[in-house]
């Protein structure tokens, strides 16, 4: 387990304690929701797979664009000015 997961894992732990505090004091719907975000929050880092960045990533779906007969496919990651 990395460094930054048990650092994730302490963080969750310790929002856990203090909200079930917050919502034993007060019983409202505030505390109530951070409750269940926390504990959410908690369940979602036992779901999760640490990610290995040795591995090479390919993806699972791959795209194909095509274009008809007057028209031209463009893919930008700023503004593109078309001149004719």
């Amino acid at each position: 387990m990395s460094v930054t997961r048990i650092i994730w894992l302490i963080t969750n732990l310790i929002v856990l304690i203090i909200v079930s505090v917050w919502f034993i004091k007060t019983r409202d719907w505030e505390p109530l929701a951070a409750l269940v975000a926390a504990f959410g929050s908690i369940v979602i880092f036992f779901l999760t797979k640490e990610n290995n960045k040795n591995k090479d990533f390919t993806p699972k779906i791959k795209q194909h664009i095509k274009a008809g007969n007057n028209s031209f496919n463009i893919q930008s990651g700023r503004d593109t000015n078309l001149e004719k």
